[in-house]
């Protein structure tokens, strides 16, 4: 039930996410490539996308989301550390556009649509970042922010990046017991650093 709770969650948003609370984000437009180390992380590869993840987090791919999660999540990942009310975790979702739209242009209407759906919705931090779609360099947004899903539930912090490509839409989304028990919060960010699609 806590793992439902958790991922119903991160989904529940259409798209979530949340940044590293020790400190602000530095933006820039240069892409540099982000290799974590091999030790701490490994490489998920999905025909559409590759992102690495923390070693001791669990996968759950598509067909093992079932009816718990939208159709729009592609893949979860779950620490194996539990705090009181939340377990970390890192969902990846896919939206089908329609058209091709630039991935900054789908990060602010994403950014909305969280402004709306949560409760107590707090923007900490925002930066405009680099990743790679199909290899080629583009700039896009990361976004940390918190919120409820309802008055009665516990604050979540989030931090969300957003790529497109063709009529597709990405979002990466990392959630965590704002009081980061566990000190996975900077691991989550980095995680999302190294998102990018093929």
């Amino acid at each position: 039930m806590k793992r439902f709770t958790i991922l119903l969650m991160s989904c529940f948003l259409l798209f979530g996410c949340g940044l590293s609370p020790s400190g602000n984000l530095e933006s820039t437009t240069t892409y540099t490539p982000t290799i974590l180390p091999g030790d701490q992380y490994s490489f998920f590869e999905h025909k559409e996308f590759r992102i690495q993840y923390p070693v001791s987090f669990e996968i759950l791919k598509q067909n093992q989301l079932e009816n718990k999660f939208s159709n729009k999540a592609l893949v979860a990942f779950l620490s194996n550390q539990k705090s009181e009310f939340f377990t970390s975790n890192i969902i990846i979702e896919e939206v089908f556009l329609g058209t091709s739209v630039k991935s900054e242009l789908f990060a602010e209407s994403i950014i909305e649509n969280n402004k709306k759906q949560l409760n107590t919705y707090q923007e900490l931090d925002r930066k405009i970042t680099s990743s790679l779609v199909g290899g080629n360099p583009t700039t896009t947004i990361m976004i940390r922010f918190n919120g409820r899903l309802d008055l009665s539930s516990d604050l979540v912090e989030y931090v969300q990046v957003y790529l497109t490509k063709e009529n597709k839409g990405y979002i990466a989304t990392s959630a965590y017991d704002p009081q980061d028990p566990f000190l996975e919060a900077d691991k989550l960010i980095d995680s999302l650093k190294t998102f990018q699609l093929n």
